[in-house]
């Protein structure tokens, strides 16, 4: 697969699109999504909401990266001062089958890439000031996420989706207090950002396919790092939670059927974050790298993906430039 259909592989998230109209459908109302269904139907009702469940996390991941301040533990402070960062975060996603038939408890894997993200942060310092133990600072915090939109033949986006060109807009804010010490000390900060995706569509319901599903991400990014410089160079190991939250609809029938029974549901979630950051100033421009694991967790799904283990975690990393001014 090329770098561009990657890319285009960026996001699976939220509501059915426009080219999902016009299916024949039968809602389901019970509480449970695949309550009143039976058979092949119920596996693949299960396959197509434990899908959503699976991936949630990992988009999530990739929207809220590790630092929300690539490279630094530190907060500027100063009214008008900002920090303008280009970055990318990627992992590795396992993309499941949509011909999956019911025949097993297992759904097979369709395609395996790795995922990047794209995103502009912007820091914002609004307040500093000195106490006995070093500086208190704090900076607000925004954050464009930029996704590409180049057609695929499993993932695509609404027309109401929020565009800038080729480009589907996900947007992020916060703010970041840090305490800046003296050496040997370190650099203590806590960060709390709330990011969302646009709404995307994975699946197409041709004539193979037996379900598809979309659903929407947001997630709030609770964060502490602490960071120690070394001349030019710093470095900074953080930990924190990724609070999730979305909605998701999910079309699925039994194969040979003609027609699509539907399901909605609520997401939510936590996932643990660990990271470590290494930065390099030159000038006014700061070179980072970033490493990070996502702690999985049991999310007792009927059904098994293949290549896919929630309980497994999952690792990520991240690359940027940032300048100040």
């Amino acid at each position: 697969m090329s770098l561009r259909s990657h890319l285009s592989v960026v996001v699976m998230l939220a509501v059915i699109g426009s080219n999902l109209q016009g299916q024949a459908t039968t809602p389901a109302t019970t509480a449970e999504p695949c309550d009143s269904v039976k058979g092949r139907a119920l596996r693949v009702c299960h396959a197509a909401v434990d899908g959503v469940h699976m991936l949630h996390p990992t988009v999530g991941l990739l929207i809220s990266g590790g630092n929300p301040v690539l490279g630094t533990a530190g907060a500027s402070g100063r009214f008008g001062h900002f920090e303008l960062t280009t970055r990318a975060t990627y992992a590795t996603m396992v993309f499941p089958a949509t011909d999956y038939r019911g025949t097993s408890d297992t759904v097979a894997r369709a395609t395996e890439v790795t995922v990047l993200m794209p995103r502009v942060d912007l820091s914002f310092g609004v307040y500093r000031t000195k106490l006995p133990m070093g500086d208190v600072a704090v900076d607000l915090l925004g954050s464009l996420l930029l996704v590409p939109t180049t057609p695929n033949d499993r993932v695509h986006f609404g027309e109401d989706v929020r565009r800038l060109g080729r480009f589907a807009l996900g947007f992020g804010y916060g703010f970041r207090a840090a305490l800046i010490t003296t050496d040997p000390a370190p650099t203590v900060s806590l960060s709390v950002v709330k990011r969302d995706l646009p709404t995307t569509t994975y699946g197409r319901l041709g004539p193979t396919d037996n379900y598809a599903y979309s659903f929407n991400t947001s997630a709030i990014n609770v964060r502490l790092g602490l960071g120690r410089r070394f001349g030019h160079t710093e470095i900074v190991a953080g930990m924190g939670a990724n609070l999730l939250g979305g909605d998701a609809t999910v079309l699925f029938r039994a194969p040979g059927d003609t027609s699509f029974q539907t399901a909605a549901l609520a997401l939510s979630g936590m996932r643990l974050t660990l990271w470590l950051n290494a930065s390099r100033e030159i000038g006014p421009f700061r070179l980072s790298a970033e490493g990070g694991f996502q702690v999985g967790k049991d999310d007792l799904l009927v059904t098994v993906f293949e290549a896919n283990d929630p309980k497994a975690g999952k690792f990520y990393g991240g690359l940027g430039i940032g300048v100040k001014l």
